[in-house]
């Protein structure tokens, strides 16, 4: 059983009273003891009464981090999430990649495409893991594709590792 929280009716609040103060607790910013009476159809000095009788201020300041907390809560949670997907993504984007490595030879045209599409694989995995260095792959892509054996062979082996991981279970 949950434990009563500030924000929830007391028990020494009628219904009536209760009705005011969620009125006021749910303002936001804009709270104030005028609006809630006019929301909830009372009286200013009732609702000033109740507001020092049972404590709105303090009570509607509780609401606000519960609700802050549970936000942030959720936040978190969507972010774990796309950090999951952008792994997955990345790691899949690398395995496409060396498939369509293995075929290749120094002589096609597209290998610069493959290139960077591994690349920026790698590099997507590294940033959803939390490592912002820049991959040294990507200091190989980004310079003249002249070199094509070479740069084939590091992507190879930079995909190679992040396949294994993968294999392994290395991957969230």
């Amino acid at each position: 059983m949950q434990s009563i929280q500030p924000f929830d009716r007391l028990d020494s609040e009628t219904p009536e009273a209760f009705g005011a103060f969620v009125a006021y607790r749910d303002a936001g910013a804009k709270r104030s003891f005028r609006q809630a009476a006019e929301d909830s159809g009372n009286d200013d000095k009732t609702c000033e009464r109740w507001r020092t009788t049972h404590n709105w201020k303090d009570r509607a300041l509780a609401w606000d981090r519960f609700i802050d907390r549970k936000s942030q809560e959720a936040q978190v949670d969507q972010i774990q999430k796309m950090k999951r997907r952008h792994v997955a993504l990345a790691v899949r984007m690398q395995q496409l990649s060396m498939e369509g490595m293995q075929s290749i030879t120094g002589d096609m045209l597209h290998v610069s495409d493959m290139a960077r599409f591994a690349g920026l694989g790698v590099q997507l995995e590294r940033d959803a893991r939390g490592d912002t260095e820049i991959s040294p792959v990507l200091g190989i892509i980004a310079t003249d594709v002249e070199d094509v054996p070479k740069l084939v062979e590091a992507l190879r082996a930079s995909v190679e590792v992040h396949i294994e991981d993968a294999e392994e279970g290395n991957v969230e």
